[in-house]
């Protein structure tokens, strides 16, 4: 672990968000972290994640989902089969310690007041919950758009949530989208992008981040370069894993 980034964390909450997806909410420590203000300490930035340590071994890396304002640190985990036993043993540590570093990624809100797009896989909504959060708390004036992708209506785990948080700052807009429409579904239906694409003559005016696969982040980057987004106003955590590696 990178010992200059490492924070020792206590496991406050766990909670179910969905079936399949938990949230863990994670705070300061006295004498590491002060309790009272443990994000701003931390000094993470929205849209940012951290590497979760047990037992001093990496297990996964995870969008931060709260604001950087807020008071606590929070994760969602999707299960799977090959992470029951993480979620074990971080039940069994509630209220105990767990270490993270932190923070990673370049992907975050950006400073510019242009109107932004955001485009989320599945719990890669996480890091766009942490983005709208922060703008909200900032007070900024930029419009935000968030089009979450799902494979069907029952994994919109934020969906009331990220509706009323729609209702209540009128420049937050939220759509929707499922890969596989249910008879009584009444929303959107195909590729979160490609909604976002027949709703806007142009995208040029705005900055645009996603998060999801490796392959989704790919496609993004053709279909938006296609609609004549400069790629500098582009920003995914994938995109700069990739060009790192030289392959974008």
């Amino acid at each position: 672990m990178n010992t200059g980034n490492a924070r020792k964390l206590i496991v406050e909450q766990m909670d179910w968000l969905a079936p399949d997806v938990y949230q863990i909410c994670l705070q300061g420590v006295n004498g590491d972290v002060p309790s009272y203000l443990p994000s701003c300490l931390l000094g993470y930035l929205p849209g940012q994640y951290l590497s979760l340590h047990l037992d001093e071994c990496n297990v996964g890396s995870y969008s931060i989902g709260s604001a950087a304002e807020s008071g606590l640190l929070e994760i969602q985990i999707k299960t799977t089969a090959n992470n029951h036993q993480l979620l074990h043993n971080l039940r069994s540590r509630s209220r105990s310690t767990v270490m993270v570093d932190m923070p990673h990624g370049c992907c975050r809100l950006p400073s510019s007041e242009r109107p932004l797009l955001m485009l989320a896989g599945g719990t890669g909504v996480s890091q766009m919950r942490s983005i709208i959060y922060s703008s909200i708390a900032r007070c900024e004036s930029r419009s935000m758009w968030l089009y979450w992708g799902v494979d069907c209506a029952a994994s919109l785990y934020l969906d009331h949530e990220l509706k009323e948080l729609s209702r209540q700052h009128p420049r937050f807009h939220y759509e929707s989208v499922v890969d596989t429409a249910e008879p009584n579904w009444l929303g959107r239906v195909g590729c979160p992008h490609e909604c976002a694409l027949l709703d806007f003559e142009t995208l040029t005016d705005f900055e645009i981040v996603f998060s999801g696969s490796k392959n989704m982040a790919k496609t993004l980057y053709r279909d938006f370069s296609t609609a004549g987004v400069d790629q500098s106003r582009m920003h995914c955590d994938w995109l700069d894993i990739l060009r790192a590696q030289g392959s974008m």
